[in-house]
């Protein structure tokens, strides 16, 4: 996928899913090496590649030993040149039973790196899944004040149930076209704080609630949190 952020030359991002199964997966190392063979531009690669890449990314479990599997991987990284971007959070990003992996990742190639210096990976919390999801960042300063930002419709208010009653009750057919615009703007602007607003806040202590648990879970196995995770989950 071709990528244009601002007013940089645009920039690869592919989109990897691994097979679990170690022979199929080999189909994949070739394709990576094949696209780099012929990618002449900025290239990032960001998914599960189900295989960890070091010995070190694999903790608990079976004792079977994974050097194979692993070097098959590293060298399709070593042979694209591409770059681990390495990881802000849990040092891992799937748990099940007693094992713990690093199987989702992002990597780039020396240009990519240049592009874009201060990109991070950060491992966010497991939701409904034994994966945890991973967030490309591209940068990570802010950016000044811009002014007063525009009015723009949030897709997001159509899943609240109660959105059409906030819609019918911040309309009036007596306002003409231009008053009725901007009550409705400012009717939305004050529910979007709120009432919307309150609950991406919710789910934001959510994930952080989330974030704790799994960090604790990582000392060993709790039945306490296990089922608080649960709950956190549907609320969620």
């Amino acid at each position: 996928m071709r990528v244009s952020f601002r007013n940089f030359d645009p920039w690869v991002l592919s989109a990897v899913y691994g097979s679990p199964n170690r022979i199929i997966r080999r189909s994949l190392w070739s394709s990576i090496i094949s696209l780099a063979e012929n990618n002449t531009h900025p290239w990032c690669l960001l998914g599960d590649f189900n295989s960890i890449l070091h010995n070190h990314e694999r903790r608990g479990g079976s004792t079977r030993v994974l050097a194979g599997a692993c070097s098959e991987f590293q060298h399709c990284v070593s042979s694209c040149g591409l770059i681990d971007l390495g990881y802000d959070g849990w040092p891992f990003t799937r748990k099940r039973g007693n094992l713990v992996e690093r199987l989702d990742r992002g990597l780039s190639n020396l240009d990519w790196q240049i592009r874009f210096p201060e990109a991070r990976i950060i491992h966010l919390p497991p939701l409904k899944s034994d994966h945890n999801p991973i967030c490309l960042q591209l940068e990570t300063t802010s950016f000044p004040n811009r002014g007063r930002r525009p009015f723009r419709f949030q897709a997001a208010w159509l899943t609240y149930p109660d959105f059409k009653n906030v819609v019918n009750s911040s309309w009036s057919i007596e306002n003409s076209w231009n008053n009725g615009i901007s009550s409705f703007r400012d009717s939305l602007k004050k529910w979007n704080t709120n009432v919307f607003g309150n609950i991406l806040k919710k789910k934001r202590k959510i994930i952080r609630r989330l974030q704790g648990i799994t960090n604790t879970l990582d000392q060993g196995n709790n039945n306490f949190l296990e089922e608080l995770r649960g709950q956190l989950w549907k609320e969620y």
